[in-house]
């Protein structure tokens, strides 16, 4: 069951996407 709302997801989403974009632009 999912207790996350859309929203909760979209920063979840965004938030991973910058940290792995965070850590390729460190590399």
């Amino acid at each position: 069951v999912w207790k996350l709302s859309s929203c909760d997801l979209c920063e979840i989403a965004r938030n991973s996407v910058y940290q792995s974009g965070f850590s390729h632009a460190l590399k």
